[in-house]
This record gives C-alpha cells, sequence and structure tokens, in this order.
C-alpha cells in the first residue's frame, strides 16, 4: 500500500528494442490500494515497453491506484490490463 513507482525503464533490454523476459512491467496484486504509477511530470513516468505479458497489471481486489503519464508501448499484451487475474 501507499507505494510509488515513478522514472523507471522496464522491460526493455540495454538496447531498448527487446524484451528482458519481463512477463508484467508492473503488476499490482490484491490487496493493494493507493499506489500511484507515473505522476504529472515527464520525470515522473515510467518506461513500459517489451514486457511479454501486459505493462501494467491490475488484479482485482485492489482501489485507489493512480496510473499516469507513463509511455507504455510494444508489450504483448495490453498496455494497462485492469482486473487481470491471477493467471492471466
Amino acid at each position: 500500500d501507499n507505494n510509488t513507482i515513478q522514472g523507471n525503464i522496464i522491460g526493455p533490454d540495454i538496447t531498448g528494442t527487446s524484451s528482458t523476459g519481463v512477463l508484467d512491467g508492473i503488476r499490482v496484486e490484491a490487496p493493494a490500494v493507493d499506489n500511484l504509477i507515473g505522476g504529472l511530470t515527464p520525470e515522473a513516468g515510467n518506461l513500459i515497453a517489451y514486457c511479454d505479458r501486459h505493462g501494467i497489471g491490475v488484479e482485482p481486489g485492489t482501489a485507489g491506484n493512480t496510473i499516469r503519464g507513463n509511455a507504455i508501448h510494444s508489450n504483448v499484451g495490453e498496455g494497462i490490463r485492469l482486473g487481470d487475474g491471477a493467471n492471466g
């Protein structure tokens, strides 16, 4: 609860063009509440790309989580997957 995830590069290898084998770039699991992923300024946003599943996976049973200002692209699944179950 109450975590802040900002300014990270998640998923791409050192070349920035392919996967490092990350499943979900960020996964919010129940009963997590009131977490901030990204932010309002450019430096607060996360780059989440080339993940083998979703950029951000959010399970049911979480609440009050904020996702904003992130660059999310080139993931196998959805950029943001809301209501994602434990088995995907």
